[in-house]
């Protein structure tokens, strides 16, 4: 599986946000054309922000593996926190400071990826510490809370 870090993701919103993931999950042969129409039909109907710390936390956008190519984890920062519906009461938000996009080929692989970002799921100072540390120290910093070996890894910004 790759790794991906999105160090400076400028979007308006989560539909830009994810509009933009997509984009480049597709151009470099990880999904399908498919995922981005996918995955803003289910943030409508079944939002994926998860609450960290009451109104702060990251944004989990998944969709079902049939938009798959091949496995990555995108893990990006906004440039600005991007409000996203809670998954646990679509009718309440978070302020995303992290999206992880996991994309992957298998339910199972997604479900071992979960596990692998807990820390990230569970504690707002390590999401806070990496919304704000500088890009030289971005990749140290996450792979040190992965307990996995990458095939590859890449830093990106998207503009």
């Amino acid at each position: 599986m790759d790794l991906v870090i999105v160090s400076k993701l400028s979007a308006t919103d989560w539909k830009d946000a994810l509009t933009k993931l997509c984009n480049y999950a597709v151009h470099k042969g990880y999904a399908k054309p498919s995922l981005l129409t996918a995955l803003l039909e289910r943030e409508d109907r079944c939002p994926t922000g998860f609450p960290v710390n009451g109104l702060r936390g990251v944004a989990l956008p998944h969709e079902d593996v049939i938009h798959t190519k091949k496995p990555v984890i995108l893990i990006a920062r906004p440039v600005k926190p991007l409000i996203f519906g809670r998954m646990d009461n679509a009718k309440e938000e978070v302020e995303s400071l992290l999206i992880i996009m996991v994309i992957v080929t298998d339910v199972k692989k997604y479900l071992k990826t979960i596990d692998k970002v807990t820390p990230l799921l569970s504690d707002i100072d390590l999401v806070e510490k990496l919304q704000r540390i500088e890009s030289s120290n971005l990749e140290k910093e996450v792979i040190s809370h992965f307990d996995a070996e990458f095939e590859r890894f890449e830093m990106i910004e998207l503009p």
